[in-house]
Formats: structure tokens, sequence, C-alpha cells
């Protein structure tokens, strides 16, 4: 086996972050003061920015990274002094070279075969037994199937139960279709203890029809009341045990205005952190680090509170097939991940995501109008190139 990189023991520790999209990674690792690289599927004008190097990477259709990412992080690695390699989402269908990677490099998160494992909301129902205000998804005729490993719902669609029994779940997850909204628990693990650090609020987008569950955006905050917050923090103490999590995690409830109904675990960083960042004063990344070392002190000397700016953000996707063009610059005030413009058009097809808008408000109706309005200017500014 290849020796594993050793952390380095002086200086400015430096990470390599590894997701779909990696640009939120990268910003949270240097808002808590530390340095970072990417691997990600799209290279955006914004990693490149805040990453010392950025290298793109394939992406599956479903938007998940490949296998190909092993060669990609190999390297960067040689030639780099990396503390750690950082997962974010899309490397749930990449286990085997994250196996890999992890003998090389120390990992800041979960062991990799938890990541996968974890995708099957059906293997964590048994550790959440008794929780008081968490109810199971009732079976209905209507179904949600999206492809196994893949993540943001850019395919999952309603079917039903001849299609069910029909396909079975080898490929494909499976989750009882039920009106209400998305919320997720931001919450941080250490040797079996858990702290909630937010809430979020989601929706879907959309842009698409027959993509009704496709990720449309979040806002910190959430209307559940205080014993659903209870009911939620005993499921990310359960789970941090049972499962051993370390780190940033996220829970993913279906919420009817009265119980929780868990949809699933993401036992790595994913893209909420944004919205709660500046919560901890020495940043969400540099207890993420900690807790990945096991470092449960630190925990004590914390607790959630509730933040004092609403934060929101949003995919766009493209309408219909568009093409921006070279040096194309009407981006709204806070947009990010925006693509690299500087020497060539960028050429989507219908429903494939250009970049990310974000807003924040004192309230979370402020934050959500200024977001729709900027999304809304950004639209317009890019069907007007098609009158030019």
């Amino acid at each position: 086996m290849p020796a594993k990189k050793r952390a380095p023991t002086s200086g400015r520790p430096k990470f390599l972050a590894l997701a779909s999209s990696a640009r939120f990674i990268v910003q949270s690792i240097i808002a808590s003061g530390f340095s970072a690289d990417a691997v990600d599927g799209f290279a955006d004008s914004d990693t490149l920015q805040y990453a010392g190097e950025c290298l793109r990477t394939r992406l599956s259709r479903c938007g998940s990274l490949s296998d190909d990412v092993y060669q990609d992080c190999q390297a960067l690695i040689e030639k780099n002094d990396y503390a750690a390699l950082v997962p974010g989402p899309g490397v749930e269908s990449c286990q085997a070279a994250l196996e890999a990677l992890a003998a090389h490099l120390p990992l800041a998160g979960n062991r990799p075969e938890l990541m996968r494992a974890c995708a099957q909301r059906s293997s964590l129902s048994a550790y959440l037994q008794g929780v008081d205000g968490l109810k199971t998804l009732p079976k209905r005729d209507l179904w949600v199937r999206k492809p196994a490993y893949s993540h943001g719902g850019v395919q999952a669609e309603l079917s039903d139960l001849t299609d069910l029994n029909k396909n079975g779940t080898k490929s494909s997850e499976w989750t009882p279709y039920m009106a209400g909204t998305v919320v997720s628990q931001l919450f941080i693990a250490a040797q079996g203890q858990a702290k909630t650090i937010g809430f979020s609020t989601q929706w879907q987008s959309h842009h698409n029809p027959d993509r009704p569950f496709c990720f449309g955006g979040a806002v910190n905050g959430s209307d559940l009341h205080q014993d659903a917050r209870h009911a939620a923090q005993q499921c990310a103490d359960r789970l941090s045990q049972a499962l051993s999590l370390r780190g940033l995690n996220n829970l993913d409830y279906l919420w009817d205005g009265d119980h929780l109904y868990l949809l699933e675990l993401n036992p790595r960083l994913g893209s909420s952190i944004q919205l709660h960042e500046g919560v901890l004063a020495d940043g969400l990344f540099a207890a993420h680090w900690q807790a990945c070392q096991s470092l449960r002190a630190f925990m004590d000397e914390w607790h959630a509170v509730e933040p004092h700016v609403i934060r929101a953000y949003a995919p766009i996707y493209a309408q219909t097939p568009w093409l921006i063009p070279a040096g194309f610059d009407e981006w709204p005030e806070g947009t990010a991940d925006k693509p690299d413009l500087d020497s060539a058009a960028l050429r989507l097809s219908a429903g494939q995501p250009l970049c990310t808008v974000t807003a924040q408000g004192d309230s979370m109706a402020e934050a959500l109008r200024l977001l729709q309005w900027r999304m809304r200017q950004l639209i317009k500014a890019v069907d007007r190139q098609k009158q030019v």
C-alpha cells in the first residue's frame, strides 16, 4: 500500500477540495484562514479566483464525479503538501477512486464506504426508531425515483408501483411521494456527539416540467417548531453515535407542518454551508477539520446561534439552448459560480446550469425578493444576447 502523506507540520495548512462544484468548499476553507486547491466539474471563474489551482474533471450524466478524479487529484497531490482531501457533492459515485485517494492523503470527512452506504434511506431507519416527532413516509401509489448516487434531483422523476415492481431498486433510489417542504439540518459530529449549526429551507426549480424535483435553491432558516427541532437533534445524535460520523453533515427532511420525515443523510460537506458561514468565529471549515481529527473538546465551547443575516441562493438553469458570448459581463451583484468566458463562448443545452445567484437580507422575505429579482435580471440579460 502506498504511504499516506502526512499533514503539514508548519505554516498555513492547505487542502484539496473535491466535488462536482467545489467553489463553496474552497471559500469556506479560505474563510477559516487556510488555503485550497480544487478538482471539480466546472472550474468556474470564482473557483479559479479563490483556489490556488483548479483542475476540471469529467462529470457523469447525473452530474456526479467519475473515477477519473483519481488521476486528476493525483496530479495535484504529487506536487503539493496537502493536510487532507475534502470531499463534497458528487463523490458518492466514485467510491473506488475516493478509497484509493484516501490511501495517499487523509480525508477531511467520513469514510468513503459510509458516504455510499448512507445514500440508502432504509439503512438509517433502524437507528431512528422511537424518535418523537419523526415519522416514516407512508407507502403510496406515486414514488420519486432517482438514479443511485445522483444529487440535486436533476434526474429524479415521478413513477408508480408498477414501475417499482418491474425495475426493482438496484440502480435507483425510491422514495414515496408526499407533498411538503424540504428542510435541511447542518450539524457537526465528533466522537459520537452532534451539535446542530442551523436549518435551511429548500425548494424545487420549475424550469423543466419533466424534472420537477431539480434543486431550485435554499434559504437559511425554517418554520420548524421546537418539537421538530428537538426531533432533528435526536436524529443527528443517534446517527453520529451509530455511524461514527465526523465533521459537517446534512440531514434532509420533508416537513408537513406537524412532523418530520427523513429523506436522506449526506455525510460530507454540502452546499448549504454557504448559508451558515459566519456563525463560528474561526469559520465552519476550521470546526469541520477539528471534528475530523476527533477533537471533541472544542464542541463545548460554542453553541448554535440564529443568524443575524438571512442568506439565500439559487442555481440558474438554461431555459432554452443558450449561447453565452465570450466577454459577457452582465452578472447581477451576488452572482457566483460564473463560467470562465474570458476567451471563449459557452453553449448550454436547456436545463444545464449556468451559475448561482445569491442574496441576503434582514428577513427571509427580503432575501428571497432580492434573490428572485436578481434571477430575473440575469435571465433577461442572457435573453438579450439572442437579439444582438
